[in-house]
């Protein structure tokens, strides 16, 4: 799937997300990014483009709860950018996903709703004196 497709849903595109590297290295030569989103606990990839045109796809790997993200991939930054990183990522996350519980995603967080006070301001801002 590309992007544009993967964040047509709602969710994931006004989510949050942790970057979690851009250098990870298959077997295979390829290279990907990886990122974790807040309101759906997934973790997906997209593979660099390469100049023969492959890469762009975006891979789902799995959900893994914030609370199980820390444990499930410790040590991550030092993996990385070496040879077969990505493979390490696709077990680690793997497992933590196996063990995880599923659950629906995260309701969107709404924005406070304005006090009339600051809409007043927004609406009419106070100016400096003359003479300022």
């Amino acid at each position: 799937m590309r992007l544009k497709a993967f964040y047509s849903e709602r969710v994931r595109r006004e989510s949050s997300e942790r970057d979690l590297g851009l250098a990870w290295r298959s077997a295979d030569g390829m290279s990907y990014r990886a990122a974790w989103i807040e309101d759906t606990d997934e973790i997906y990839t997209v593979a660099h483009r390469t100049e023969d045109g492959r890469g762009g796809e975006v891979e789902l790997l799995g959900t893994v709860p914030a609370d199980d993200l820390a444990s499930a991939l410790d040590g991550w930054q030092e993996v990385c950018g070496t040879e077969r990183s990505y493979e390490w990522l696709l077990a680690r996350v793997g497992q933590a996903a196996q063990a995880a519980p599923q659950r629906p995603p995260r309701p969107r967080r709404r924005r406070a709703a304005r006090s009339a006070v600051a809409r007043m301001l927004l609406a009419n801002p106070l100016r400096p004196p003359l003479g300022a």
